[in-house]
């Protein structure tokens, strides 16, 4: 879609079989595909349709792309472990690169696999590992800023609603950033951070807040503006663009019936 002039067009074809996940590559040249067989395939537009990994990934469980989109990282199991595993996306060079210390157990979604920046580390990679301080509870969702020095995550103690914390990689230091269940998510510039749930979206900037909120739940994680200031959002009937800055919203669709911000 056409920001300025509110046209659409499409820019190619893209074959998918009966997939439970799919991802884009960074650039939206390629899309990963995770079938009921734990096998992993690359489309592209034009219909280029290529199976690069064969009954290693968990079926529930996403792709997760290098910013390069040279390499996509992803949860398998090996030997009874929960294991994350790399693999290029043109084909070949998998390998295990970390492996979980307790039994497998197949209780769905794992969470996210966040790559830095450089696309040289994920929270969790084998080789040599750093074990992390982060607070109470259990981390899930990793984000690393694009400075590379603060990871966010959300963490889950028993019992309490779950919350949204900082680690600062340097000093150790772990910040509470806001309560909800919500995905972190940096811009680009490294000075907000989106927090995505259900039916809400929440920005943080210092002490600033700004929510979204909708009553039709976000079908994906929100995308981030090149220059942080705007956030797309999809919902099961509209797809809308929000300020980060205002309480300002923008339809892209036409039945934008359900959305508020405040």
């Amino acid at each position: 879609i056409d920001l300025r002039t509110g046209r659409s067009r499409r820019i190619g074809v893209v074959r998918l079989a009966d997939f439970y996940e799919t991802t884009w590559s960074p650039g939206a040249r390629a899309i990963a595909s995770t079938n009921e067989n734990g096998d992993i395939y690359i489309s592209r537009p034009g219909g280029r349709f290529r199976r690069i990994v064969r009954g290693r990934a968990e079926p529930e469980n996403t792709t997760f792309w290098t910013p390069s989109g040279r390499r996509i990282a992803f949860f398998g199991v090996e030997k009874k472990r929960l294991s994350v595993f790399v693999v290029r996306s043109s084909g070949g060079g998998l390998r295990r690169v970390a492996t979980s210390v307790a039994p497998y157990q197949d209780f769905g979604p794992r969470g996210r696999l966040s790559w830095s920046p450089d696309g040289r580390r994920l929270p969790a990679s084998g080789g040599r590992m750093r074990r992390l301080a982060t607070g109470r509870g259990r981390p899930s969702d990793p984000a690393w800023s694009p400075d590379v020095r603060t990871i966010a995550f959300r963490a889950q103690v028993r019992g309490e609603r779950a919350t949204i914390r900082t680690l600062d990689l340097a000093t150790n230091v772990v910040r509470r950033v806001s309560t909800g269940a919500g995905m972190p998510l940096w811009s680009p510039d490294g000075r907000r951070l989106a927090i995505h749930e259900k039916h809400r979206l929440l920005v943080v900037q210092g002490r600033k807040r700004l929510v979204a909120a909708t009553h039709s739940p976000l079908l994906t994680p929100p995308t981030w503006s090149a220059d942080s200031r705007h956030l797309a959002l999809a919902t099961n009937r509209d797809l809308v663009v929000v300020s980060a800055e205002r309480r300002k919203t923008r339809r892209l669709t036409r039945e934008l019936r359900s959305f508020r911000i405040h």
